[in-house]
């Protein structure tokens, strides 16, 4: 039974990946990013540094659970010499958005475009100043 349960799960976690167009990230007193099998809410006194790097950082990111395709990475990863980290990440995208929280995972996220990413940090930064 418990091979069944597995199977099924690995089925939808397939299916959200390949169904899964975009994540999205709403902020209005917090910042909401979601995916079909993720959800971080961050509020403004979490967030302890924020950064928009022109690429993601070149180090072993190891899936502890979550969904890696050649287009996209997202969920729990292992980043060599940073520990856990939460990934909301389009491979194709250059820039790369680094959240650093207080208490919890740093989450590195981006859009499909440089420029929508570019648009985001600016909204974070404004959000994390208010």
């Amino acid at each position: 039974a418990f091979s069944n349960i597995l199977v099924a799960f690995v089925i939808i976690i397939a299916l959200a990946l390949t169904f899964e167009k975009d994540w999205k990230v709403e902020i209005s007193d917090t910042v909401k990013i979601s995916t079909i099998l993720y959800k971080d809410n961050i509020k403004s006194s979490d967030i302890e540094n924020l950064e928009l790097l022109n690429k993601f950082p070149n180090k072993r990111a190891i899936r502890i659970n979550g969904g890696a395709t050649k287009e996209k990475a997202y969920g729990n990863f292992s980043l060599e010499g940073e520990g856990n980290v939460r990934l909301y990440v389009f491979n194709k995208t250059d820039k790369v958005i680094k959240i650093s929280r207080k208490n919890e995972e740093t989450v590195y996220i981006n859009m499909r475009k440089n420029e929508e990413t570019e648009e985001l940090f600016e909204k974070l930064k404004n959000f994390v100043d208010k």
